[in-house]
């Protein structure tokens, strides 16, 4: 991560009032590079202090008090940082900047809506168990942005695809990105899907249709037309919500 990475208006610093700022010894770039190598490792963070080499001391910037020796922050520092002062929100500020980046640099890739299993362990009391994998599990609904994956739910594994469009849609949409197709398998295959990913993103989204799927012929452009004339007629809103 480069040391000039930037917010949408501003800094990482911005997410941090100026008072604390100044009595910080370490930057907050440099914590959350802490963290983000923390995570990658899957150590803890007293591991983590203990365990930096002079390189990546070098590379979060940590910088140097005397000829060979860097100034590390100990293991309570970096979880402060992690759980108290970045919190749910600064991270969900950072990834939202991260995705617009990623937006911004991927323009005209195509859109992707998936889910996959996540195995959970054998004493997991509550996993679901899930016939169609034959496994204890829970599901991560991912929104692909060609190769990026920009949004990730995290769900009970037998939980229903399609319940998790609206949700990664609306929190893609403020990334701004431009998708040439939407596409999703069976799963997502319902009239409220279609409706609301349409509606949202200005598109009509390529979902693969159920093996259980009907024909109506209510949902034919002339019959749609009759329905939409006929509401008008009766004080009807063509831009009234989904529900209405």
């Amino acid at each position: 991560m480069s040391q000039n990475l930037a917010l949408e208006n501003g800094s990482l610093d911005d997410l941090f009032s100026p008072a604390k700022i100044k009595r910080w010894v370490y930057t907050p770039l440099s914590l959350l590079k802490l963290a983000i190598l923390q995570d990658k490792k899957r150590i803890s963070y007293r591991s983590l202090v203990s365990s930096l080499t002079a390189e990546e001391c070098i590379a979060i910037g940590l910088k140097e008090i005397a000829p060979g020796e860097l100034r590390i922050p100990c293991a309570s520092t970096v979880h402060d940082f992690v759980r108290n002062r970045l919190s749910t929100d600064g991270y969900e500020a950072l990834m939202l900047t991260l995705g617009k980046l990623a937006c911004k640099h991927i323009q005209g890739a195509n859109g992707i809506m998936d889910s996959t299993p996540i195995p959970a362990a054998i004493h997991d009391s509550f996993a679901e168990f899930n016939k169609h994998y034959g496994q204890k599990m829970y599901k991560l609904h991912i929104f692909h942005y060609g190769p990026f994956p920009l949004v990730e739910i995290f769900s009970d594994g037998c939980d229903y695809d399609g319940h998790f469009a609206s949700e990664l849609a609306d929190k893609v949409l403020p990334m701004d990105p431009i998708l040439k197709k939407l596409m999703m398998d069976g799963g997502y295959d319902s009239f409220d899907v279609h409706a609301y990913l349409w509606y949202k993103f200005k598109l009509i989204p390529l979902i693969s249709f159920r093996e259980n799927a009907v024909i109506n012929l209510e949902g034919t452009e002339t019959r749609i037309n009759h329905w939409v004339n006929k509401l008008w007629q009766e004080g009807g809103n063509v831009h009234a919500s989904l529900s209405d």
